[in-house]
């Protein structure tokens, strides 16, 4: 049993960090109750701009996504500033901590 378990750990410490982001944003836009909640929560611990530029970015809330130039124009900051914003909050989200929290969710839906 143990063998399995830790088989079970190494497969979910294998995938990508920016695949787990991903396919949890697609869930999130696709109303996957679960996946959506807890990005919430994870996106709620970043700086607020971090968030905003994220959920733009990916769509998340928004009728479309939004590139970085009018990202930049709703917030009243440069392109370089939403880049910035928005490579600092996704490094913060890939943190081990949080991504762990993304894989569990992911495994828990398949096994649903």
């Amino acid at each position: 049993m143990s063998n399995i378990i830790k088989l079970r750990d190494f497969v979910k410490s294998s995938r990508n960090s920016s695949d787990v982001l991903d396919e949890c944003f697609v869930l999130y836009k696709n109303g996957n109750i679960k996946v959506k909640n807890t990005v919430k929560n994870i996106l709620s611990d970043l700086n607020p701009k971090e968030e905003i530029v994220i959920r733009m970015y990916h769509g998340l809330d928004y009728t479309k996504q939004l590139n970085e130039e009018k990202i930049g124009i709703r917030l009243g900051v440069v392109k370089s500033q939403v880049e910035r914003l928005y490579h600092t909050g996704i490094s913060k989200l890939k943190s081990s901590s949080r991504i762990k929290i993304l894989v569990d969710i992911l495994e828990e839906i398949k096994h649903d």
